[in-house]
């Protein structure tokens, strides 16, 4: 089947997706030759020259579908079937069969067996003016190719996505005691921040989607962490890591311009303070929790995209340090969430660049005594994360 190009510019992609290497343009009026189909919305096509490459359905017509004696495609006016154009074609036809017939007796009467005219174009017409060879595909009797031929290899339903980023960090916590107000303090770092992840995803039918993700990040205070209790001077606590892993599976759909998946999963985070005899007595902890949340994307033109992602945590669990509890652990708080935006564009066919801001609170609360501030009866802290985050990704 043979269709023309409708719009003013059509760009064809390596692959039906827009956000694909670009194969050739196409321009208003152009005809190209159906190759095969990738449901619902594309079409492979073939130039006339040979390119090959996918185009969206809605940019060509089909073409009319008279074939003329050449075997080419006509203009789609129908021939005159007068008796006079009839006794004309019969007569054509009669003296090429005439001239048929001489070729013939000329080539059986030359007696080393020298190529006719016929033989020749014959010949020639199975390569280019160049010397390189043209491929032909045969018809069937319906006038389409062979279906092996005009079925191209489909996109394979699963995609993966890796990448790392680095950046920079903004960690506060805020701790406050119910029943003492000079036992609070504020500690705060600015602190570099890396992260590795991936995402996996298989399609599973028409635009319905399961995947996986997950990331691993660390924010590193190496310039020390500050300490400022509600009485008293600042105090440099020193160097500290913080850990957090991060895993999902979700579920949902993937347009070619928009994507929206529902997640659910788990993390566990360590803060690890190096000197555990420090002059604020903080402790080290770990957090295990639930997540559930949705993460939405966006593509508004083909090598851009641009994602939302938002998570809330759900029966989380602190550990702190025996000796240094702030009482017994209670929630992790109904406000608990992870906000991230990041977007990414595509340099190459299997290159992104990446950038993202992502925000992380928390509130832990503690019922009874505390162990580390004595007196203490009961306590909140909100601990806060703002990370601003480059990096680079590979597609497969």
């Amino acid at each position: 089947m043979r269709v023309v190009v409708v719009s003013s510019r059509v760009e064809a992609f390596k692959e039906p997706a827009v956000d694909q290497d670009i194969a050739f343009l196409a321009t208003q009026g152009q005809e190209l030759v159906v190759r095969g189909f990738h449901e619902p919305d594309w079409m492979y096509v073939q130039t006339l020259d040979g390119k090959l490459g996918w185009i969206p359905k809605g940019s060509v017509r089909q073409k009319g579908n008279f074939v003329d004696a050449r075997g080419t495609v006509g203009s789609g006016q129908v021939p005159d079937d007068t008796s006079e154009a009839r006794d004309s074609r019969r007569s054509s036809a009669d003296r090429g069969q005439d001239r048929s017939g001489d070729a013939r007796r000329g080539s059986s009467g030359d007696g080393d067996g020298g190529d006719t005219g016929a033989d020749a174009a014959m010949r020639n017409s199975s390569g280019s003016a160049g010397g390189g060879e043209t491929q032909v595909s045969k018809r069937g009797d319906g006038g389409e190719a062979p279906s092996s031929l005009l079925a191209p290899e489909p996109p394979s339903p699963l995609s993966i996505e890796l990448g790392s980023a680095v950046g920079v960090a903004l960690v506060e916590r805020t701790y406050a005691a119910t029943n003492m107000g000079g036992a609070g303090y504020v500690a705060s770092a600015t602190t570099a921040a890396t992260t590795v992840g991936g995402d996996i995803r298989y399609r599973v039918q028409g635009p319905w989607h399961v995947g996986i993700d997950g990331n691993w990040s660390v924010l590193a205070g190496l310039t020390g962490l500050a300490y400022d209790p509600a009485t008293g001077e600042s105090i440099d606590l020193g160097n500290f890591l913080q850990q957090r892993t991060e895993l999902s599976a979700k579920f949902g759909f993937q347009e070619e311009r928009f994507s929206a998946f529902v997640r659910a999963g788990g993390l566990i985070e360590i803060f690890y303070i190096n000197d555990l005899l420090n002059d604020g007595a903080l402790p080290r902890e770990r957090l295990i929790s639930g997540t559930a949340g949705v993460q939405l994307e966006v593509r508004p033109v083909a090598p851009l995209s641009l994602g939302l992602r938002a998570d809330v945590l759900i029966l989380g669990a602190l550990a702190q340090t025996r000796g240094r509890e702030d009482g017994d652990f209670d929630t992790v708080g109904l406000l608990a969430p992870i906000a991230q935006l990041d977007g990414s564009y595509a340099v190459a066919k299997h290159v992104v660049l990446r950038a993202g801001l992502r925000f992380d609170r928390l509130v832990p609360t503690w019922t009874g005594a505390s162990v580390r501030a004595p007196g203490v009866n009961g306590a909140e802290r909100t601990d806060q994360v703002i990370r601003l985050l480059l990096g680079v990704g590979a597609r497969f």
